[in-house]
């Protein structure tokens, strides 16, 4: 999940993906990877204040390995835009993007299993459902607390009142591999809706939850934004599927 602390800077971070970036990744990985997609963020919902929900405004990107990452000896070699300096345009902190560590205005991600750790409400979708519109989520804890007590509010507690929104039509959660260390986050969910109106109607109108005693702030989802937890608003088929149709760089004429 990418932030740009910019929108001037989505042209540029635009032809840097479609052009060298799947370049390099493709051309050294690809055989390696079952899919590689990558969904354009939606904007937040009319009116929403973006800080308040820790909104990435970019991409999410997934790669969906079926070697071990970490088994692999070949180094991508990627070209980073030329135009600007990567670390700039998304807020990092260290002088590798690529490097541990996550920040406000930055990037998180990590390894995932393929299967949901829990699948609290809903069912996968077909063509006979109605569209909808996903909210996904990072989260961490709070530093200095026990993360698996934590985890184990979050499931037992936690889930089955967020289960009671009003709208809410499917949540699942996965919860994020240990290996590599790539990222604090512990869990990464996904929250479905009709659309942003029933999404803020679902936060404005919440059912009753129970805060935890270590809880950063007194609201839901009781985590600090962009340190504790980010989020982004996606559409449910991916903007680009690059294994399968991507054809490399095509400026419009």
């Amino acid at each position: 999940m990418v932030n740009l602390k910019s929108t001037d800077y989505l042209p540029i971070m635009e032809r840097w993906l479609s052009g060298p970036h799947n370049a390099d990744t493709i051309g050294r990985i690809g055989h390696m990877l079952d899919r590689y997609f990558t969904c354009r963020a939606v904007p937040m919902p009319d009116g929403e204040d973006a800080a308040e929900w820790g909104y990435y405004n970019w991409r999410v990107t997934e790669l969906w390995w079926h070697t071990a990452p970490m088994e692999i000896s070949t180094s991508l070699g990627e070209r980073w835009p030329t135009e600007g300096s990567y670390n700039e345009m998304v807020g990092h902190p260290g002088t590798d993007p690529r490097a541990p560590g996550w920040a406000p205005f930055s990037q998180t991600g990590g390894f995932l299993p393929r299967e949901y750790t829990n699948d609290f409400k809903g069912k996968p979708p077909t063509l006979d459902d109605p569209p909808f519109l996903r909210w996904v989520v990072a989260h961490r804890y709070p530093d200095g607390i026990d993360v698996e007590e934590a985890d184990d509010w979050w499931v037992n507690v936690h889930a089955p009142e967020v289960c009671e929104q009003e709208g809410l039509r499917r949540f699942v959660s996965t919860k994020f591999c240990e290996f590599p260390p790539v990222s604090p986050m512990v869990r990464w969910s996904e929250y479905w809706y009709d659309n942003g109106s029933s999404w803020v109607n679902a936060m404005k109108n919440p059912p009753k939850y129970t805060e935890p005693p270590w809880a950063s702030r007194p609201r839901y989802p009781f985590l600090l934004p962009y340190i504790e937890f980010t989020s982004t608003f996606l559409l449910e088929v991916p903007s680009e599927d690059f294994l399968r149709t991507w054809t490399g760089y095509v400026p419009a004429p």
